[in-house]
């Protein structure tokens, strides 16, 4: 938001579902958001009034785990859009078209975890997961209970991926901030330190 420069009233999240036999496109105004600040990890809060059109209450917020319960070898999936959108516009030597609509999904393993495997923390996560740029943002996921478990942030090479943990205790004081930050505010500082849940 802040890169494009855009004034607060136009800036927009953008609902792309199916509702029947079409694709509906929803533009939720965004009324209030917050960033990370300098070396902080790369997050933000946006809030944004949720749609009385038709359908769109199948867009509903992603389920995060109330504690992190990883572990190096974990089977781990993503949702984004590699190459931005390269993938929804099919080449033609006449006129470049929108084909296709949604995220690709592309799925790995948990390889590593900072600041090491056993720490009953979580600072980041090393995904062995095909990454490229567009990847940014996408949620990792749990494949076989859909529990989001991070946020890709960053790369190396096409093979390595970076994600930053959530949980629902990391949640609840980021959107804390978000809701006691004043409206001219804009960054704040978000801890990305994830408890892991304990062993039995």
């Amino acid at each position: 938001i802040e890169r494009q420069g855009l004034p607060d009233d136009r800036c927009r999240l953008q609902f792309v579902y199916s509702h029947g036999d079409r694709v509906q496109h929803v533009l939720a105004p965004i009324s209030r958001h917050i960033v990370a600040g300098e070396g902080g990890p790369d997050l933000a809060v946006v809030e944004f009034e949720r749609s009385p059109v038709a359908g769109f209450d199948v867009c509903q917020p992603v389920t995060v785990q109330d504690e992190l319960t990883l572990q190096v070898g974990d089977a781990v999936g993503l949702l984004g859009y590699p190459f931005g959108t390269n993938g929804l516009v099919q080449d033609s030597p006449a006129l470049p078209r929108l084909y296709r609509f949604g995220p690709v999904l592309q799925q790995g393993h948990i390889a590593a975890v900072a600041p090491f495997a056993e720490a009953n923390f979580v600072e980041r996560l090393l995904l062995d997961v095909r990454s490229s740029v567009g990847m940014s943002g996408s949620p990792v996921f749990d494949p076989f209970s859909g529990t989001v478990i991070g946020i890709h942030d960053t790369g190396q090479g096409e093979l390595t991926a970076y994600a930053i943990p959530l949980s629902q205790e990391m949640l609840k004081a980021i959107c804390e901030i978000h809701d006691l930050a004043e409206p001219t505010e804009r960054r704040y500082v978000f801890s990305n330190v994830v408890r892991r849940a304990t062993r039995t």
